[in-house]
């Protein structure tokens, strides 16, 4: 039995960049729903002597009470529009926009009944505390309090959904990723008594020598297109259209060039062993 690597096996080192940002961009979202969740959760509106308290989860808003100019009762505000936040069921949070009062940082669990804050130097801050009159009259009397904020829908179904979406496909995409990075450096052809084994990664394929009708080595013009499997610098692993090739092409290859292509009565297989020629002649004598 003869044993052969691949031509230029290299490991998809760039790939881990591409598996890293993968990563980044799923747990971002994890992240902030986690960020959302804390946050109704905890969230509630303190009034002391000095401070006027929201508390958001990790995000707690201090306001000098000295700062606050005003405090004015929105009971269905007009032209709600989210800048940068969090618009779910029972939260909205972020950066917000009424037609009357512009832009402002709004920390409620309903689009009513909204109590905005003036300040001198902070901007507005928009909050929905459960008994918004008790709340505005504290402020406006040197009164000191604590408030849960209004009642609202939950958002745990939503963010239970987008866990739901976000979690499989970040380990289905490590998953896969991992994989193929990998795959080159498993890549063997094999030449055995019998047949001609290919192998790599959870592949093993067998052609009986019997089944071959013929092998050439060929440097096939244009390019190929995927129909299934992966295509990227250093590996074509599946099944590909390549016109100059042959019919129902399978690539087990590292390279588009110097393919040892090997045809049956049904499919056409296309390979990439180190020192192509000697493979090939030993591949003919045991056909012959």
């Amino acid at each position: 039995m003869r044993e052969v690597r691949p031509a230029n096996p290299r490991k998809q080192n760039w790939l881990w960049i591409f598996v890293a940002i993968t990563a980044l961009g799923v747990l971002l979202p994890i992240f902030f729903i986690g960020r959302v969740v804390w946050g109704r959760s905890d969230m509630g509106f303190d009034v002391t002597p000095s401070q006027i308290v929201i508390r958001f989860g990790p995000d707690d808003v201090l306001l000098n009470r000295d700062d606050v100019v005003g405090a004015t009762l929105l009971p269905k505000p007009t032209g709600a529009r989210r800048l940068v936040g969090t618009a779910m069921p029972g939260i909205y949070e972020g950066r917000w926009r009424f037609a009357e009062t512009g832009p402002l940082r709004l920390y409620a669990t309903r689009p009513e009944q909204v109590v905005v804050i003036e300040t001198r130097t902070a901007g507005l801050y928009g909050i929905t505390p459960e008994d918004p009159e008790g709340f505005m009259t504290a402020l406006a009397t040197d009164g000191t309090g604590t408030w849960l904020p209004a009642p609202g829908a939950s958002p745990w179904p939503v963010a239970l959904v987008l866990l739901g979406i976000t979690i499989p496909m970040l380990i289905f995409v490590t998953v896969m990723l991992s994989y193929y990075i990998r795959l080159p450096l498993t890549i063997v052809y094999r030449l055995t008594g019998d047949a001609l084994e290919i192998s790599g990664g959870r592949l093993h394929l067998a052609l009986p020598y019997g089944a071959i009708t013929g092998a050439e080595l060929m440097q096939p013009k244009g390019g190929p297109f995927r129909m299934w499997g992966a295509e990227m610098s250093g590996l074509l692993w599946g099944s590909f259209s390549w016109r100059s090739v042959g019919p129902s092409l399978k690539l087990y290859a590292t390279q588009r060039s110097l393919l040892v292509v090997v045809r049956t009565g049904s499919n056409t297989y296309g390979i990439t062993p180190a020192e192509p020629e000697q493979f090939l002649e030993e591949l003919n004598k045991r056909l012959s």
